[in-house]
């Protein structure tokens, strides 16, 4: 079925689009999407006005276009998805990702010029009526955190369990909300393992980023973690940075067959040309279900490798190849050596086995650095705070894990 456009009157700005003061630069973007006949870049005009309207202090006018926005975006969903089974998208389609920037821009314009438990409102509506999985979360965080600050844990509550009763949300959203119900319910459920924590001094002296250990990583070192590497590089340990950018370029470089395996729904050459992933890929766990049996039977065979090697000849097959974890801007060859020198091949598969089971949540939260004796004998990985910082829920889940493990994982607050 064909998707009956509005009217042109419906598309109307709320001001007139020629407002040259208004839009700046941006008038002629604002131009193509009205000029081209494709509903979601209809939908990308009125996320672009909602954002230009809201930089202008246009309060009212925002809301009134992201309003016109969501609504038109959840018609164009009855109309090209009336057989969806569950309601939901969990991996980006265009036309709901732009749902996305509506949702953002039209809640905070409502902040600025209605009240926040209008905009909690706002976004509760957005969580029992969206059609993007990701939106619907954030939306869901952003209620129940303004629900919470004007003092309606109750609703805040009710939110958050409508997420987890009604969609299929990816495993650390679901402990993250589970979470802060409790929290809100006055229980400690979540027992996250508590930190083991050294206290370091403000040090004047930094380590050099350009010498080695610290150039095995091409990560931008912020202070207190130069700091920190100084600190571990006086007793005598290497030190580099690994965050997340290693892990990445590990699980791309060991699981690339199974990342691109051919899976009919969701491979489409074009789109892995371009992003380097599959469409599937930030999907929450549809990507491990899609590939459950070969993920696991890939991890019982590096288990009997020699990784070290396995990592040298997959890094020179594919670093020239477009893949979304591989950054070799931010990794050195050498780095990725070393740290599977020195970390035990179970640890290595045990990592990259939790990232591959969703993508989207745990990619992000891995500790900061490595640090090991010169003899390859221990290590720990270091995750760096400054005075007053707290650790964010992805970075606990990450610590629990590999604590689970029995790594020994060290915050490291600089003082």
């Amino acid at each position: 079925m064909a998707f009956d456009f509005p009217k042109e009157n419906e598309f109307e700005a709320p001001i007139p689009i020629n407002n040259k003061e208004l839009i700046g630069l941006n008038a002629s973007a604002l131009e193509n999407c009205l000029n081209t006949p494709k509903p979601d870049c209809f939908l990308k005009y009125h996320g672009l006005l909602t954002m230009y309207l809201l930089h202008n202090e246009y309060y009212s006018q925002a809301v009134l276009t992201a309003e016109k926005g969501l609504q038109l975006s959840f018609r164009l969903y009855e109309t090209l998805y009336p057989d969806l089974s569950n309601g939901y998208f969990d991996n980006s389609i265009s036309i709901f990702s732009h749902e996305y920037v509506l949702l953002l821009y039209g809640g905070k314009a409502i902040e600025k010029c209605r009240s926040q438990e209008d905009a909690a409102n706002f976004y509760e509506h957005y969580v029992r009526n969206g059609h993007w999985v990701h939106s619907i979360v954030q939306a869901a965080k952003r209620a129940a955190k303004i629900y919470k600050k004007i003092g309606n844990d109750n609703k805040a509550i009710d939110c958050l369990k409508y997420v987890l009763e009604n969609i299929r949300a990816s495993s650390v959203t679901q402990a993250y909300f589970e979470n802060e119900i409790d929290k809100s319910k006055k229980i400690d459920k979540v027992d996250l393992a508590r930190d083991r924590t050294i206290f370091i001094k403000d040090y004047r002296e930094l380590a050099q980023v350009d010498e080695y250990p610290l150039s095995l990583s091409k990560i931008d070192y912020e202070q207190p973690e130069l700091q920190a590497s100084h600190y571990f590089l006086a007793k005598d340990r290497n030190v580099f940075k690994t965050e997340n950018y290693f892990w990445w370029a590990i699980q791309s470089l060991l699981y690339y067959e199974e990342i691109f395996a051919d899976i009919p729904e969701y491979t489409f050459k074009n789109y892995q040309e371009i992003n380097g992933v599959p469409s599937d890929f930030f999907s929450g766990d549809k990507f491990y279900r899609n590939r459950e049996k070969i993920l696991k039977e890939k991890n019982e065979k590096l288990l009997k490798l020699d990784l070290e090697s396995e990592v040298n000849s997959r890094f020179e097959m594919y670093k020239d190849k477009n893949i979304g974890h591989l950054v070799i801007d931010k990794i050195t060859k050498k780095g990725l050596l070393e740290l599977v020198k020195v970390v035990p091949v179970n640890i290595i598969v045990s990592i990259c086995d939790r990232i591959n089971q969703d993508n989207l949540s745990n990619r992000s939260g891995f500790p900061d650095l490595i640090v090991y004796d010169r003899s390859y004998a221990s290590f720990q990985f270091i995750e760096v705070k400054k005075k007053g910082e707290k650790l964010r829920f992805h970075q606990k889940l990450w610590l629990d894990f590999l604590r689970n493990k029995n790594v020994d994982v060290v915050v490291c607050r600089v003082v």
